[in-house]
């Protein structure tokens, strides 16, 4: 399979205020990468709030691109992620 054919996970994340992110992580859905989620979330969370500190996560998943969960993360796995 080349690198064309490769379709990357989406992580779809929810922060306490209710603010949604969904990012492309560029990772292989047999290998995802939480901690990169987790960042580029807080990341776009940052911009779309015009530099406001992004609140603790409450729930994160990737998803295909047809939308099946491929994981589900709560928010003391996230917490232990970023603390790691």
């Amino acid at each position: 399979m080349g690198r064309r054919d490769m379709t990357s996970p989406t992580f779809v994340c929810r922060f306490r205020d209710g603010v949604v992110t969904k990012m492309t992580t560029h990772c292989a859905a047999d290998n995802l990468d939480l901690r990169r989620g987790i960042v580029l979330s807080r990341l776009a969370y940052q911009s779309r709030t015009k530099g406001k500190h992004p609140p603790p996560i409450v729930g994160a998943y990737f998803q295909t691109l047809g939308g099946d969960v491929l994981c589900e993360y709560d928010d003391k796995t996230i917490k232990q992620i970023e603390g790691a």
